[in-house]
């Protein structure tokens, strides 16, 4: 099993869910209504990647905003790093007093959180309107 998981993580096995659309870099746009963010990222969450990543989501943490939804369902490829990546954004996010909150729909994303047994530490929503209006799940 531990195998299997390293090799997941580590992107070195291919997974169910096939990619429609080959994708280089990250792209990320952002949308701010009062004191809530929300940032869509589309592309790969890889170790490539991760630097714009972290100083697109830093920028909002220091906006002013009390909410930030980080949108990932246009992920289409991510690694260990990507993963790590998003428990530093939370971690971060808690010491400023920040609300993160990640949508991540069904798909190899959400199966790489939940091997990494993260699924139950960050916020994770299915879509933007329920990470935009709902509570964190429990």
């Amino acid at each position: 099993m531990e195998r299997i998981y390293r090799s997941i993580i580590f992107g070195m096995m291919p997974m169910a869910a096939p990619v429609t659309a080959k994708r280089t870099g990250l792209q990320i746009s952002q949308q701010h209504q009062d004191r809530q963010m929300l940032l869509v990222a589309e592309g790969k969450l890889t170790v490539t990647t991760i630097s714009q990543m972290e100083q697109a989501v830093s920028s909002a943490l220091r906006s002013g905003a009390s909410s930030v939804v980080l949108d990932l369902s246009g992920i289409c490829d991510a690694d260990a790093s990507g993963i790590g990546l998003l428990v530093k954004m939370y971690d971060q996010a808690f010491h400023r007093g920040v609300d993160l909150r990640f949508v991540v729909p069904p798909g190899r994303l959400a199966e790489l959180i939940e091997l990494a047994r993260l699924g139950h530490i960050l916020p994770l929503f299915p879509d933007q309107r329920s990470a935009l209006t709902q509570s964190p799940p429990v």
